[in-house]
């Protein structure tokens, strides 16, 4: 799904993964790879974002010591402004004489939203960033298990394939692990940069350490394994379809019902975006909400009556 490839023997060729905790760990380990493949820039590696992005991106910038740019997002799609990001990664090269570390949303924290990764590669060809300069990490918390298994989101679809360098993705929600945990890959070199500073004397872990956390729960992988062999990509992208109707059903009823509400949907996103209701409706529904807005992520365990007894109890909260 992401682009990987494998070797004539069917073996995956260049990409390493791990298993992780969960999706920052995942931001944190990708971030953490560009900052050492960007070590040989002359001075320390800005990392870049839209505003959109999730706060481990913020997080992993001061745990590195990396300067954090973040760039406006587009009001209606959410996407990153490309052209503010040419502007913002030709600055960083040529003025400051830097590399950038680009985190590509693959489903942004509120608002669900995609950055595509080739137009992304497009802004930076358009600063004339050289690839020694440049790192892309995906981060596909939410949205990893579904674009690339939607044939008409091609336009967002990303993979190492179309120039990504890691990619990190949440088992606990799409897939509704019952433990939080994730996946990151990442192009074989960069794992292999950084475990090379594993200090001889560690030996006794009989290898090089190439995580962030060191010790991985195997329970986790146990499960992650059983959901994806259970589902296989068939259950995946029927999963997918499903909760992007859910979504949709979602927006029109709130529109419907409480049109005040201003529901929103970015393109191919599960998550519906709403003017913010009362304390008790934000702790009934356990919603996330940031200033004036509130969202729901519809996933492949909320069903219609759920959705429908939210709908109802919003449009008379709101008109309370």
């Amino acid at each position: 799904m992401w682009g990987a490839g494998e070797t004539p023997e069917g073996e995956v060729g260049n990409i390493w993964g791990s298993v992780t905790s969960c999706g920052t760990e995942g931001n944190l380990l990708g971030i953490l790879y560009g900052r050492e493949y960007l070590r040989e820039v002359p001075t320390i590696p800005t990392l870049v974002s839209s505003v959109e992005s999730h706060y481990s991106v913020s997080k992993a910038g001061r745990m590195y010591g990396m300067p954090y740019v973040r760039v406006r997002s587009n009001d209606v799609s959410g996407e990153i402004e490309y052209d503010e990001l040419e502007r913002t990664a030709r600055r960083i090269v040529h003025e400051q004489n830097g590399g950038v570390c680009v985190v590509v949303n693959v489903g942004s924290t509120v608002r669900g939203a995609h950055d595509r990764l080739d137009l992304v590669i497009q802004a930076l060809d358009a600063a004339n960033v050289p690839p020694e300069r440049r790192y892309l990490h995906c981060d596909a918390a939410l949205s990893g298990l579904i674009l690339p298994v939607l044939p008409e989101a091609e336009d967002y679809h990303f993979g190492f394939d179309r120039g990504a360098d890691s990619i990190a993705v949440s088992g606990h929600k799409q897939l509704g692990t019952p433990i939080p945990c994730g996946v990151v890959c990442t192009r074989r070199e960069h794992m292999l940069r950084w475990a090379a500073g594993t200090p001889s004397e560690a030996d006794y872990v009989n290898t090089q350490d190439s995580t962030l956390a060191g010790s991985r729960s195997g329970f986790a992988a146990l499960v992650l394994w059983y959901v994806l062999s259970s589902k296989g990509i068939e259950g995946i992208q029927k999963d997918a379809r499903y909760c992007i109707s859910s979504a949709e059903y979602l927006k029109q009823q709130l529109l419907e019902h409480a049109p005040s509400c201003e529901a929103t949907r970015t393109p191919h996103s599960t998550t519906v975006v709403f003017k913010r209701p009362s304390t008790a409706m934000e702790k009934k529904f356990q919603l996330a909400t940031t200033g004036d807005i509130a969202h729901v992520v519809c996933t492949p365990s909320v069903g219609r009556e759920v959705l429908d007894l939210f709908v109802k109890e919003y449009s008379d909260d709101i008109v309370s």
